[in-house]
């Protein structure tokens, strides 16, 4: 292998555990043919990364979980479309505050005793996604900075950048995704800008509420119908499912479904076809599934109101919106973003929220 092809999968990590880690980790890669290069700092890490245009960091949390809480949000800002890799004991994986961290920023993480295997595919398949698109290009919708959908996630909190960070990283592949989060906190935005991001763009974007659905043609909404298939169908009926082909179906308040449908969209995940209301012949139909709901699934299984195996199925890549009193500042954000977009379909000269000084009371003026 060439000098020039030993750099270009150069392998940083960032260590706490000193050079006998870094050593352990380089014997395991080098088989596979990754150049590790070992730092003991973030300030060390940031210098490599910038010097060597890095896509893929792998860190060793064994021991340092709360340092790295304090500083990597800070330096994923920065950094926003490296993919991070972590090394952990599992105990780690059990404090609820971990796991949450964990899921926020980074790609994968591997348990110690380092098993070979899984951490080279944890690595191969972070490299991957980073090389899926041209991050130089796509860099700033990567990271949610511009781009059609992803310009309504507004807000700067950290809460709203592991967001976007997820949203970037989900729109990659087509598995399934469940948002998850309360009323009001952007879920079909979020959807929207996964499908934007995304190899289907240019095919439909297809939104249900499935609570709005009337109970007696949920099946006929969904899949479609036959002609004669039952009193007023006079003609075939394409359904939502079916007219989302080649994109994306945003299945909203996914919770509210009836236990029959879900049956059917169970088969439609695990085989990829439906069949329409009084049809006999089934339809290949080529749709991503996004899901949305405020309630808690989990619950809702227990109580036999969802179907565990369903769950299964749509909660493959989890998305949680967090709720507004976690993004802070973002709040006055929000609240000017859509005074501008009200002005705009009043047809008013756009006004800015100022504030009374010494009363703490935003105004527009």
């Amino acid at each position: 292998m060439s000098n020039q092809a030993c750099m270009f999968r150069r392998l940083p990590m960032l260590s706490v555990r000193g050079q006998e880690a870094i050593q352990e980790v380089r014997r395991i890669a080098e088989s596979f043919f990754w150049e590790i290069v070992g730092v003991e700092d973030p300030d060390k890490l940031r210098s490599q990364i910038k010097r060597d245009s890095v896509r893929v960091v792998l860190i060793d949390l064994r021991g340092a979980m709360q340092s790295a809480m304090s500083w990597l949000p800070a330096f994923c800002r920065e950094f926003p479309c490296l993919q991070l890799v972590a090394i952990i004991e599992k105990p780690q994986a059990d404090n609820p505050a971990h796991a949450s961290f964990l899921h926020a920023y980074f790609f994968d993480f591997c348990f110690a005793p380092i098993e070979p295997t899984r951490l080279t595919f944890s690595i191969g398949h972070a490299w991957t996604m980073a090389r899926v698109a041209d991050l130089h290009a796509a860099s700033e919708v990567a990271c949610g900075v511009v781009g059609e959908g992803a310009n309504e996630l507004v807000g700067q909190s950290e809460a709203m950048q592991a967001v976007r960070r997820q949203v970037y990283r989900y729109a990659g592949n087509h598995l399934p995704v469940l948002i998850t989060g309360p009323t009001g906190t952007g879920k079909e935005l979020a959807a929207r800008s996964i499908h934007l991001q995304s190899d289907r763009s240019d095919k439909p974007f297809v939104a249900v509420n499935c609570g709005t659905l009337s109970p007696n043609l949920i099946q006929s909404e969904l899949f479609g119908h036959e002609k004669g298939a039952f009193t007023g169908a006079a003609k075939r009926r394409i359904g939502w499912v079916e007219q989302a082909h080649g994109g994306t179906l945003f299945l909203d308040e996914i919770g509210d479904l009836p236990m029959e449908v879900q049956v059917n969209l169970l088969r439609f995940l695990q085989q990829g076809d439906i069949q329409r209301v009084g049809g006999d012949t089934t339809v290949t139909v080529d749709a991503r599934i996004i899901a949305a709901t405020h309630v808690d699934l989990n619950r809702a299984v227990l109580d036999g109101y969802f179907r565990e195996d369903l769950l299964f199925r749509l909660d493959v890549l989890p998305l949680e919106m967090p709720p507004l009193a976690d993004r802070g500042a973002d709040v006055l954000e929000l609240a000017q973003f859509y005074l501008a977009r009200f002005c705009d379909e009043l047809g008013v000269k756009r006004k800015r929220l100022g504030s009374v000084p010494g009363s703490g009371v935003n105004l527009a003026g």
